[in-house]
């Protein structure tokens, strides 16, 4: 079984929602938790809408529930993260927080763990 097969297996046993095409992006409430492979192991990058400037309260505090969810998953799979921010269409930014690993399997282990252990849907 390939490592993207392995990651989608993950995704389904835990029944979460998912695609999976190039890549595996899991969708977690507001996140989108995409896996993809990289050079001798794979890449998790955890995506989320931030509020625009005619952001309502209600959008607000959906924005802050999701960032502590991300930032929940990121820290439980260990390592070093780096954060990206996209704000080149004003009206839709979004903060990417990614995760490189050098093991593919490490990261099928990681994301089983995780992912049991939150049980988010």
């Amino acid at each position: 079984m390939d490592f993207l097969e392995e990651v989608a297996k993950v995704a389904k046993d835990l029944g979460l929602s998912y695609e999976k095409e190039e890549s595996v992006r899991i969708h977690i409430g507001g996140l989108i938790m995409e896996i993809s492979p990289s050079d001798g192991g794979g890449r998790v990058v955890i995506s989320m809408q931030l509020p625009s400037e005619d952001a309502s309260p209600e959008d607000v505090k959906e924005a802050a529930e999701n960032f502590g969810k991300a930032l929940s998953i990121a820290f439980k799979l260990g390592g070093e993260l780096r954060y990206e921010l996209d704000t080149s269409l004003p009206s839709y930014p979004y903060l990417y927080i990614v995760r490189e690993y050098d093991d593919a399997k490490k990261l099928v282990d990681d994301l089983r763990k995780v992912l049991g252990e939150l049980r988010i849907r």
